[in-house]
């Protein structure tokens, strides 16, 4: 008896209108998954998921475990985002229980949070990317920190390991908070609990680092060099107006002015500060270097909410203004996602295209290849449609117009060889598709097809000085990584040669030039072979990227080399 009333007493104290309204949110977000075609990437992560790995070139895998379980119960869009629906729940529920303001209001957290775009679709959203569950793990992780900085106990260190593991394999962007918490408590390190956290969760993640070693480290070299480029202003000035955009869009200004102003006054709330401040400064020296995504800061919005909430609920007219945009945010977040479903925006404005007709569009491109093996050229997420729509096999060839892609670690390419296939997007294309969603594919067909994209190229790095408009006699490696024996000669009309392209501050800047006095030679399975090449350098001065690939058939080389950076005087 005293047992059953014990559970009555308890069953009082749940929150039903925090789990309430919780329910609500994950009715919503499953509601628009089922009716919501997939955007671009989350076709992409999709195909991670029918190929389970350590780890992905763009991403750790955990995205893609997390969509597998999903799909494997609902075979559709919603089974895509079934699990980050769930995530995007229990995110709320932990950023409303880390708010330890007190009298804490439940209207008020709504009306805070339902105001933010980014929380509609990254924080606590549905979208199936990797910024929903990597923010669902800071938030834990946020929540264990807070209990482990009164109980200093192993138990407690090894759960933080483990989520701080999760975090990790969800996206390398926990690696800020991991950083930014320390140093905004460096005391940290004399606690022994603190080593043993440092080493269990790098042993959790030797899997995925023996994963990189064996890609050559793929997603490192794309993340701090392959998203670099030419400095554009915009870069800087797109990522400023795009924090105040996804904050918002109305409250925006007032929910970060708060955040920056509140003065923390514990080690967690310092932590939060530190990690808020941190990741903002971070991506905005990012964007020095390159184009940087508004979401890329997703995971400053936990801190950024948990402060803001213990700021202006303290300040009356801020209070007033929050309360008094929410119903035009929430009208005009909602209309957004609305729009996502019905096709109701003109399309000229060319918004939101990327959920609207691609089942159609996947479909008409299968009747036009009629039973062929359908390739794309530069577009790691029309295969991935194709495939999610249609169910038949797609690939894509990256040439040096691009950047590789998982397609390049997948080798799907061995399975195209001497095919009949619909080459989509190619230099050489002979043939248009108009489809129904407003996209011009130029295409081909081509039988026996053939192509040298899985071929690596090493440039061997003698001498890194060479005199502008002059002759150079450079060192290569042509190395076959496949299984198969590769022999140029059997290309039956589609010659292949060496081509040497010359870029600076991530643009090409040379056509791609034919090595004329080279013939490519019959490799063995993973066997490669040295060869001299002659190329002329370029007229003006300056530090230049050097590329060294295989074009076959007319069209562009492929992405065969890591480019060598050359100095010409």
């Amino acid at each position: 008896m005293k047992s059953y009333i014990k559970r009555i007493g308890n069953l009082k104290n749940i929150n039903y209108p925090l789990y309430g309204f919780l329910a609500i949110w994950l009715v919503i977000n499953l509601i628009q998954s089922y009716f919501t075609e997939l955007a671009h990437d989350e076709a992409y992560y999709w195909m991670y998921s029918k190929y389970l790995s350590w780890g992905y070139f763009d991403h750790p895998p955990m995205i893609a475990l997390i969509i597998k379980i999903g799909y494997a119960i609902f075979n559709n869009e919603l089974g895509v985002r079934f699990i980050i629906c769930l995530i995007g729940s229990g995110t709320l529920l932990l950023l409303f229980k880390l708010i330890d303001q007190p009298d804490k209001k439940l209207y008020f957290f709504i009306i805070l949070t339902m105001s933010i775009g980014m929380v509609s679709t990254h924080v606590c959203g549905w979208i199936a990317i990797p910024d929903t569950p990597v923010i669902f793990f800071v938030t834990l992780f946020y929540y264990l920190y807070k209990i482990y900085l009164d109980n200093d106990s192993i138990k407690i260190a090894i759960i933080i390991s483990v989520v701080i593991a999760l975090m990790l394999y969800s996206k390398y962007h926990g690696v800020l908070v991991i950083f930014f918490t320390l140093i905004s408590n460096i005391n940290l390190v004399k606690r022994k609990s603190f080593w043993i956290i440092v080493t269990f969760s790098a042993i959790l993640m030797i899997p995925h680092l023996i994963w990189q070693l064996k890609n050559d480290f793929p997603t490192f070299g794309y993340h701090l060099i392959g998203r670099s480029s030419s400095y554009e202003l915009s870069y800087t000035t797109n990522y400023i107006l795009g924090q105040l955009l996804i904050s918002g869009p109305l409250v925006g200004f007032i929910i970060i002015y708060h955040a920056f102003g509140f003065k923390s006054s514990s080690p967690f709330e310092k932590s939060l500060k530190f990690n808020m401040i941190g990741t903002f400064i971070f991506f905005f020296i990012s964007s020095f270097k390159g184009r940087v995504e508004p979401h890329w800061t997703a995971i400053a919005y936990i801190p950024l909410i948990i402060l803001s909430y213990k700021s202006i609920i303290l300040t009356q007219k801020a209070k007033v203004w929050v309360q008094r945009l929410f119903w035009p945010s929430i009208i005009f977040i909602f209309t957004v996602r609305a729009a996502l479903i019905f096709d109701f925006l003109p399309r000229s404005w060319n918004l939101l295209k990327e959920f609207h007709g691609w089942d159609k569009w996947a479909n008409e491109i299968k009747e036009t290849a009629q039973g062929r093996k359908v390739v794309f050229t530069n577009k790691y997420q029309y295969p991935s449609k194709y495939t999610f729509y249609t169910g038949e096999f797609a690939h894509t060839l990256n040439n040096i117009n691009y950047r590789k892609n998982q397609y390049d670690i997948w080798h799907f390419e061995d399975s195209i060889q001497d095919k009949s296939v619909m080459l989509i997007h190619s230099k050489t294309s002979t043939d248009t598709l108009e489809t129904s969603n407003g996209l011009r594919l130029d295409y081909q067909f081509i039988d026996n097809f053939r192509s040298y994209y899985g071929i690596v190229i090493t440039i061997i790095k003698d001498k890194l000085i060479y005199q502008r408009n002059s002759d150079a006699h450079i060192l290569i490696m042509v190395e076959n990584h496949s299984d198969k024996i590769i022999n140029f000669k059997e290309n039956k009309g589609q010659n292949s040669f060496l081509y040497y392209i010359f870029s600076r501050r991530g643009s090409i800047i040379t056509s791609p030039s034919k090595i004329d006095d080279v013939e490519l030679k019959f490799i063995n399975p993973h066997c490669f072979y040295p060869q001299k090449i002659k190329i002329k350098t370029p007229e003006e001065p300056g530090i230049y990227f050097l590329n060294v690939s295989i074009g076959t058939g007319g069209r562009l080389p492929a992405n065969n080399c890591n480019p060598i950076r050359i100095k010409i005087i």
